[in-house]
């Protein structure tokens, strides 16, 4: 890559995405593949509801791909959640403070939503269910609309930032490669950042929200830091 630093990111991305930009400027090389596979699960069931609560963008693009929306009202775990749902022309009546963690989001929408309402909760088969288990006074219906694999792929070149995209992203990384002490880890996300921890990576940084120019930002702090 002559002797470009490499970036990877855990998504695919868009020819057009911001951060190929912002390589091309810093000298990086980008590398940008998940390190899972989602397979939809077809035939479902779809109630009518008062709200869809939506956890992720992947969530978001499976659901629609697959189902029509019943519910009256849309919620987003975050911004990048809620980017996803406007490519696609569908607003949303709560969005989430990506700045907080799950939980804590979830006590912030039950305070928007009357008793007795029903929420929907499309998730993955492996979901840890931050947010769904906040309500006792709600009827919730999760329902598993998306299965998700670890794929598990070896990188042969030295990574020098890694933004990991999701907990099970960080799992499919981690299964065939090491992390270097010198490598600077990004995590979008409270809960993939918790992963990481598990792992045993303290020093993870956090961006100020999921939008492309946030990332962006932190990516040039980093890549200042590099040795």
């Amino acid at each position: 890559m002559d002797n470009k630093r490499t970036l990877l990111i855990t998504r695919d991305l868009p020819s057009k995405s911001a951060y190929f930009s912002w390589a091309q400027k810093n000298r990086f090389g980008v590398i940008h593949l998940p390190f899972i596979k989602l397979n939809p699960i077809s035939n479902l069931v779809i109630p009518d509801t008062d709200w869809i609560f939506f956890s992720s963008p992947n969530g978001v693009r499976i659901y629609l791909e697959n189902y029509s929306l019943k519910a009256k009202k849309i919620a987003a775990l975050s911004t990048g959640t809620a980017d996803q749902l406007d490519r696609l022309g569908i607003s949303q009546d709560f969005i989430g403070d990506n700045r907080k963690s799950p939980a804590e989001i979830g006590k912030e929408f039950l305070s928007q939503v009357e008793p007795g309402k029903t929420i929907l909760f499309p998730l993955s088969d492996i979901s840890k269910k931050n947010v769904s288990s906040q309500f006792t006074t709600h009827k919730i219906i999760e329902l598993v609309t998306y299965e998700t694999i670890l794929d598990k792929k070896k990188i042969e070149v030295p990574l020098d930032i890694i933004l990991f995209t999701s907990p099970s992203n960080v799992c499919g990384f981690l299964a065939k490669n090491q992390i270097a002490g010198s490598t600077k880890i990004i995590a979008i996300g409270k809960t993939t950042e918790k992963e990481l921890n598990n792992f045993g990576f303290k020093e993870v940084h956090l961006p100020k929200s999921t939008n492309e120019k946030d990332i962006i930002i932190l990516l040039d702090e980093l890549s200042l830091k590099l040795v």
